[in-house]
């Protein structure tokens, strides 16, 4: 078996400008080398620690990703309202808008579920990258009455559906002719 390094010194660069460094003499073979960093702004960021000894050096790196907790989901439409129900045709582009006031590289997911026969949506997903709000639009061809919710997570968070609206999809009235006898 190979026997673990000795007298390891380790150079972390956090891509923020800050660097740390830690000594770590007479490694076991199980040990680590170990750090912590606080970053003071969100963001994608490349970790990179240099070890190094007497005789070798080896350097290692990856991302870390720093995101903030998604914090109170609303949501809204533009469906007309009708004496307090929100109504639309068939046919028509409702649309739809989330947001949350706080929390980043946010995953929307809209589901549109008839409420009374089986779901023939797949719902939509939209990811918001650096913004906080996404809006989605969606075409309904069957008459029903729908419940539209949405939910939001990031890598850190994930907020609870929420009701965005009860929607009724109705056939538009065509015009035909009519003959009276």
């Amino acid at each position: 078996p190979t026997k673990p390094p000795t007298n390891v010194m380790a150079d972390f660069i956090f891509d923020d400008g800050l660097t740390g460094q830690v000594n770590a003499y007479a490694l076991s073979e199980n040990a680590a080398v170990n750090t912590s960093h606080t970053y003071s702004t969100l963001g994608t960021y490349l970790v990179t620690v240099n070890c190094s000894n007497h005789v070798s050096w080896q350097v290692f790196s990856t991302t870390v990703d720093v995101l903030e907790t998604l914090m109170n989901l609303t949501a809204e439409t533009d469906a007309l309202s009708t004496d307090g129900l929100l109504v639309a045709p068939t046919d028509a582009n409702v649309t739809f808008r989330a947001k949350v006031e706080a929390g980043n590289r946010v995953r929307y997911e809209f589901d549109f579920d008839p409420l009374n026969v089986s779901s023939t949506y797949i719902p939509i997903n939209v990811q918001s990258e650096m913004g906080k709000s996404v809006a989605v639009s969606q075409i309904f061809v069957d008459p029903n009455m729908y419940s539209v919710m949405v939910s939001a997570s990031n890598l850190v968070s994930e907020l609870l559906p929420i009701t965005v609206c009860h929607l009724t999809i109705e056939r538009k009235i065509i015009e035909t002719e009519t003959v009276f006898d």
